[in-house]
């Protein structure tokens, strides 16, 4: 199991504008997804969520800034090793501006027009909830090919 983060940076209360990215390379390359990434040894997940905005974004946060959403686990039982149990922040202020980086592209997107069908499918059952304020604690099993969904469970908050 790989333990890693998603920020979802947001604009506005209600949410009107959220920031995604198109992933360029490594797991999920060529989708639309949340930045972050992994927690390297010795960090907790803050400081992980810090260190990926930075390095995906060149988007500077502070930790008391970070609203922790929910966690998301990622299981595919035909390749165990993509694992993943994911802390998803909602981060509603920060200092610069989203740079393209080796990894990332990043876009913002209208709240309601959030292009779900260039994403992960799990991410058009939970995104909406988070920009709900829902706090949100879910289990995706992957089919055989990796990439579509076979049952969704709920731990919810």
């Amino acid at each position: 199991m790989k333990y890693a983060t998603i920020c979802l940076l947001v604009e506005g209360n209600p949410t009107q504008k959220i920031l995604l990215g198109l992933k360029k390379k490594g797991f999920g390359e060529g989708k639309i997804v949340g930045i972050g990434g992994k927690i390297e040894p010795g960090e907790n997940v803050e400081q992980a969520v810090i260190r990926e905005l930075r390095e995906e974004t060149s988007i500077t946060a502070s930790p008391g800034l970070l609203k922790k959403a929910g966690t998301l686990t990622f299981l595919f039982p035909a390749k165990p090793t993509l694992d993943h149990y994911v802390h998803v922040y909602l981060l509603y202020s920060w200092k610069g501006f989203p740079q393209e980086s080796s990894e990332i592209e990043p876009f913002w997107f209208n709240a309601h027009k959030i292009p779900y069908d260039r994403m992960w499918p799990d991410g058009r059952h939970w995104i909406p909830r988070v920009l709900k304020g829902e706090g949100v604690d879910y289990i995706y099993t992957y089919n055989d090919d990796n990439q579509s969904l076979l049952k969704i469970e709920s731990n919810n908050m």
